[in-house]
C-alpha cells in the first residue's frame, strides 16, 4: 500500500524552464552574448545553473569565473522565478486525488 508520494518540483510538477531560460537569456543579453532557444534550454534545465551556464557561456564549475557567473545567474532567476512558471496539466487533479485517498504527499527539491 502506498503511504506517501514525493515529487520533485522543477520539471515534474511545475514547468520552470521558461523562467530558468529567461534568466539565462537576460544574463546573456547583459553580456552581449547570443540568446539560447527554449529547445536548447529545456535539454539543460534539469542540470540547474551548472548546465545552463555551460550551455550559455561554455564554463563549468572548475572555471575561475564560474562563481561570479553562477551568482549573477541565480540573482536573475531569483527576480523572476515565478514569472512564467506554471504547473503541468493535471497536477492539481493529481494532488486532489491523493488528498481524497488520504495519501500523504510532499515535495523534495533543490
Amino acid at each position: 500500500m502506498i503511504q506517501a508520494v514525493l515529487f520533485d518540483l522543477d520539471g515534474t510538477l511545475a514547468d520552470t524552464a521558461l523562467d530558468l531560460g529567461g534568466a539565462l537569456n537576460t544574463l546573456l543579453n547583459r553580456h552581449g552574448l547570443p540568446e539560447k532557444s527554449m529547445d536548447e534550454i529545456r535539454t539543460q534545465a534539469s542540470h540547474g545553473a551548472a548546465g545552463l551556464l555551460k550551455l550559455g557561456v561554455a564554463i563549468t564549475p572548475d572555471h575561475p569565473d564560474y562563481a561570479q557567473w553562477r551568482t549573477e545567474y541565480l540573482d536573475e532567476y531569483d527576480s523572476r522565478y515565478a514569472q512564467d512558471t506554471a504547473l503541468f496539466d493535471g497536477v492539481n487533479e493529481l494532488i486532489a486525488e491523493l488528498d481524497r485517498r488520504g495519501i500523504k504527499w510532499g515535495i523534495i527539491t533543490n
